[in-house]
């Protein structure tokens, strides 16, 4: 058991290496998505403010000045604010219905994004706590049954190995998680971009 424990450590510790750096492994992978993000970002605000810009360019903007009877007490009658009026609601409605599928990838960009983060930070976290149980399990078993010389009960050995079992298996999860959001971000980066 003290070999099994031994090469699982010993195969753990470049695999800890690698999902453990959260600094340019994170920056690599996440520079093609914000590169795309703010392509979108750009390309949605461009489209919103041509689309506003055409409605806003026909209300009033100037305050209409309106003297009483008496001549002497100035009334001055403001244009209504024209984001809260009904025709700006159908103005960015229209642009919205317009570009659902541009609103649409970047909504989904964003969830994958996200998502994959979520999981790639989990699977770093995952394997540095199968590192460590295998490392606490090698270091015990290595003193009290080899240097210490007590024989160490089969229950013991084979409860050692049900959280590497455990490790591996949600390692093994956390991966194809990570790896299925990964593909997301790729799907809709070459809808958008054409990679």
């Amino acid at each position: 058991m003290m070999i099994a424990h031994g090469s699982a450590f010993g195969t753990s510790v470049p695999v800890v290496m690698k999902f453990c750096d959260r600094g340019e492994s994170f920056k690599r992978a996440l520079e093609g998505t914000t590169s795309a993000l703010e392509s979108l970002r750009k390309e949605i605000a461009e489209e919103l403010r041509d689309h506003v810009s055409s409605f806003l360019a026909t209300q009033p903007r100037v305050a209409s000045v309106i003297l009483s009877v008496d001549g002497k007490t100035p009334y001055e009658e403001r244009p209504a604010n024209p984001t809260e009026s009904e025709a700006y609601r159908d103005t960015i409605h229209k642009y919205a219905t317009k570009r659902v599928e541009t609103l649409g990838a970047y909504h989904a960009l964003i969830v994958a994004r996200d998502a994959w983060s979520y999981w790639a930070r989990m699977l770093g976290w995952l394997v540095y706590f199968f590192w460590v149980w295998e490392l606490a399990v090698l270091v015990l078993l290595a003193a009290f049954g080899k240097m210490g010389g007590y024989k160490i009960p089969a229950w013991v050995l084979v409860a050692s190995a049900v959280p590497s079992v455990m490790g591996l298996v949600t390692t093994a999860a956390a991966l194809a998680a990570a790896m299925h959001w990964q593909d997301r971000i790729l799907d809709e980066r070459r809808k958008h971009e054409k990679l």
